[in-house]
């Protein structure tokens, strides 16, 4: 009697919906077995990441506001997009299993506790630097709540990373200037596009993500006094 694949009861749990079981087994594929469009979304999803885009919004945001030193920006820098990275490649090769997209939203607890974190330290050093009031504060403040909310979500549902986290680059140059739409919104209908091409997330997902990414740090600059 031919035995299952060892992998085979991990693919197939009732927890996990139809098209995110479809997900996983294309980030198992070696990328010689994809199809040109697949091969093509997985580099721009490589490219358009929240790891890749965010920390040149975060430098652009820093420079053009005027209210970051040089060292602070660099500390937020070296956590957000390099020692996190980090701790994520020493998850996956600890459990042997996943990808750098987090596909299966079960592998999500541990790197989305240790951003938080991240978050949180950085958001100590400009709380106590610039204040409630500074407009940095403000969308790290809600950036680490969304973090949160984007943690407990993926205990039952699949969020957008992606999505989410460009979201929140979008509504901080959109706040310093409004023209830079023009650029960042077509770039985020791509991501979406290719994120959906490799069956990463329903479209709901990836709209639900974009709404909360731009709408919670946009909330607590806006509405909180």
């Amino acid at each position: 009697m031919e035995h299952p694949p060892a992998n085979h009861q991990y693919l197939t749990e009732e927890n996990l919906a139809t098209f995110e079981r479809e997900g996983i087994a294309i980030t198992r594929k070696k990328f010689s077995q994809l199809t040109r469009g697949q091969k093509l979304a997985q580099v721009i999803s490589l490219v358009l990441a929240p790891n890749v885009v965010c920390p040149f919004v975060f430098i652009w945001f820093s420079i053009t506001y005027h209210t970051t030193p040089f060292w602070l920006w660099t500390l937020g820098a070296i956590y957000f997009y390099g020692l996190h990275p980090l701790v994520l490649l020493i998850i996956f090769i600890l459990t042997k299993r996943g990808d750098i997209y987090l596909t299966d939203r079960r592998q999500r607890f541990w790197p989305m506790v240790s951003a938080i974190l991240g978050y949180i330290i950085f958001l100590s050093f400009i709380w106590v630097s610039f204040g409630w009031g500074n407009l940095l504060t403000r969308i790290i403040s809600g950036s680490t709540l969304l973090s949160v909310g984007m943690l407990v979500v993926s205990l039952r549902w699949k969020i957008s990373i992606h999505a989410t986290g460009n979201s929140v680059g979008i509504m901080g140059l959109a706040v310093l200037n409004p023209m830079t739409m023009w650029v960042t919104l077509p770039l985020h209908a791509l991501v979406i596009w290719v994120r959906r091409k490799v069956k990463a997330h329903t479209v709901t997902q990836l709209l639900v993500g974009t709404a909360l990414g731009i709408g919670i740090p946009l909330s607590i600059f806006y509405v909180i006094p």
